[in-house]
């Protein structure tokens, strides 16, 4: 019941904001969390010029980043194949978003994925037993094979100062590895962490913020997270990091 009454005031209070607004619920893509999200990179008062969206699913990010930074140039990555055709459906009016349906990785080529029933939950990598138990939905699954491309491999005309948003289930250390120089291009990292394995050799919380900090960047806030069913336990984190001076 607190659940439901929380959705319905973060609801209302989006309706009232003026980034928001009914004609913002009314879209396929609108999302509390990520206007959430986007609303703390306002409230920091981010100089926010370009986009990676790595895990954009049908574009719920992507159309939150661009209700509060208009003129951002957004790139937006996702694998699935339906997802990306909502994705394009759904961003075809801003010329400012290009859409990509390929997934990010260490390599080049084709890579088994699992597209799974609730389509955020998909990944490379296997589902644990504790999500299946916690989130029973996750439990069904088919495999495809998707194109797979190292950042570091494509010649995005991205602005200063940009943001690296990393929602790929598991696969961010991968992802990273694949950017060892387009990095050195990015101002803020947007990442979501898990400190209970949600998927199968997945790196946790400690590892990928030693990652981080190897990299160069620091934490600026968590600005999110996930907390499944009745007990207190965070499973994960969207943590914000920014590069150091």
């Amino acid at each position: 019941m607190l659940k439901i009454l929380s959705k319905i005031a973060s609801t209302f209070q989006i309706a009232l904001h003026p980034k928001g607004g009914i004609g913002y619920l009314l879209k396929k893509n609108a999302s509390i969390a990520s206007f959430s999200l986007c609303n703390s990179f306002f409230d920091l008062k981010l100089p926010i010029a370009s986009v990676i969206d790595v895990g954009a699913n049908i574009g719920q990010f992507t159309g939150a980043i661009c209700r509060f930074f208009p003129n951002t140039k957004v790139f937006s990555f996702e694998p699935l194949p339906e997802c990306y055709d909502q994705l394009v459906l759904n961003v075809k009016d801003n010329k400012n978003i290009t859409p990509f349906n390929i997934a990010l990785s260490d390599f080049n080529g084709n890579l088994k994925f699992n597209k799974n029933n609730l389509t955020y939950a998909s990944s490379a990598l296997d589902i644990t037993d504790y999500q299946k138990d916690k989130i029973p939905q996750t439990g069904t699954f088919s495999t495809i094979t998707v194109a797979c491309a190292k950042l570091d491999e494509l010649d995005l005309p991205i602005l200063r100062p940009t943001l690296l948003k990393l929602d790929v289930q598991g696969l961010e250390k991968k992802v990273l590895d694949g950017a060892n120089k387009f990095i050195k291009n990015v101002d803020y990292i947007l990442i979501e962490t898990s400190f209970v394995p949600m998927y199968k050799d997945e790196p946790l919380f400690d590892e990928m913020h030693q990652y981080l900090t190897f990299m160069n960047f620091e934490i600026v806030a968590p600005i999110g997270f996930l907390q499944i069913g009745n007990n207190s336990i965070i499973q994960q984190l969207d943590i914000l990091y920014k590069r150091k001076v």
